[in-house]
Formats: C-alpha cells, structure tokens, sequence
C-alpha cells in the first residue's frame, strides 16, 4: 500500500501547504534512489536487457540536479514498476524500489516505498532461513545513508507507516523502541555472551558491548557472577530459544 491515507504535512512542499523544504525534498530524493540502486542487481540480472528500472533511479537523481522535471521523473517512475509486472520474487520488488524512487519527485512521502520495496527485494534473494537476517542488514545499510538532515523525520516515518509497509521495518527497530527484556531473558543472552556465541544479539542497533551491558544490569548480581564462573570454567551451557 505504501501511501498513508492522510497525508503527513512533513512530506508536503510548503507550496503545497506543507513544511517539507526543496532541500529535504531533495534529499529524500536521493535516498530512496540509493535505497534503490542498492538492490537493482537483482532485477538486472534477471533482466538485463531492460533498461527501465535504472533510468528511473537516474531520472531520481537528475530532477535534483534540475535536468528533468518532476514530470519526467514520476513517468520513469511509472515505467519502472510497469517491467515489474510480470515478475516475481527479487527481481519484481527491485523494480518496484526503483520506480518509488522516481515517484518521490512528485510525492515525497514514496521515499519510504523505495526502502521498503528494497528490503523486500533483499529478503527475496536470501537463501532459505536468511531472508529476515538479509531484511535487517539492508535496513542498517539504508540507516546508514541517511543524511542527517531527514534523518529523524524518516525514523518516524518507518515507525508511523510500518504496518502498511509490510512491517518490514521492524527487523531494524532503533534500540529506544525495542522491548525491555525480562530477567530471564538477560540471563540467557548474558550466558550466550559468555560462550562467545556470535548470535546473540537479537535486538536491532545494540553493540555486543551494549548487550553484554543489558544483560548483566537486569541480571541478579548472584546469578551473572555465577554464570561468569561457570563460562570460564569451560561449563557446558545450553541457552534456551
């Protein structure tokens, strides 16, 4: 679905009676076009005489520049979503991302669906079990890309349009919102720290260093000190999942 049906006033123009300025309009122009551009391969190489999905991210980046108009932009939009169509898997939700990236021209607020469609596209090429794990390294990657500028504003937009977004957000919720673990849930990842287990850490955007912190403060002193102990000594311990 992607568009929310009231439309949020920071993804309106102030021409248009928001508060989204040209700038940020740019810049979330070409997030969504580096959101996009980061998963194309795996439309191209499913189609590569097709040239429409990457015009579009192109076209993304020349309306900043002030090359096309946001008229051309949004129709190499359109034309990116049209070699979607009979698609599947990857290569289709790739073509998607980049004609959101090209709509972002005329609606901003499409920014979101070019990172959406792109975490789609990564956890539809990952092999079988991996797909959330590859869902949360392409998120990070996309966080990572964030201009500080639309930063906050685009974090709380993936919080706001997450649930229509097919949720794809919450493989990469930020460490503020996550849940607060429960003592026995510390004391689990806390022995799993201990052995060195390299998967442990389940909750989106913490450290192994912040984790191994959680732990030992929701932890009893007696039992983390016990736990210690029993780790070094080489104990067999069996964390439960």
């Amino acid at each position: 679905m992607i568009l929310p049906k009231v439309r949020d006033p920071r993804f309106v123009t102030i021409r248009r009676g928001g508060s989204l300025a040209d700038s940020d309009h740019h810049l979330l122009a070409l997030w969504a076009a580096s959101c996009a551009e980061h998963v194309l391969y795996l439309f191209e190489s499913a189609q590569p005489q097709d040239p429409r999905p990457r015009q579009a991210i192109k076209h993304a980046r020349a309306w900043v520049r002030g090359e096309v108009t946001m008229t051309q932009a949004r129709a190499a939009g359109g034309h990116a979503m049209d070699a979607a169509r009979d698609l599947r898997g990857a290569a289709r939700h790739a073509a998607y991302a980049a004609g959101q990236a090209g709509a972002v021209a005329h609606v901003a607020a499409h920014e979101l669906g070019a990172a959406a469609y792109a975490i789609k596209a990564a956890r539809a090429a990952a092999p079988g079990g991996e797909s959330e794990a590859a869902g949360r390294l392409e998120c990070r990657w996309q966080r990572d890309q964030l201009p500080e500028a639309i930063r906050e504003v685009v974090l709380d937009d993936q919080r706001l349009r997450n649930e229509i977004c097919w949720s794809v957000f919450d493989s990469c919720r930020d460490a503020r919102t996550a849940p607060k673990p429960t003592q026995a849930d510390a004391m689990n990842l806390l022995v799993r720290l201990n052995l060195g287990d390299r998967n442990a850490y389940p909750i989106a955007d913490r450290s192994p260093g912040e984790h191994r912190a959680l732990a030992d403060s929701q932890a009893s002193p007696t039992a983390a000190r016990q736990n210690s102990r029993r780790c070094r000594r080489g104990g067999q311990v069996v964390a439960a999942v």
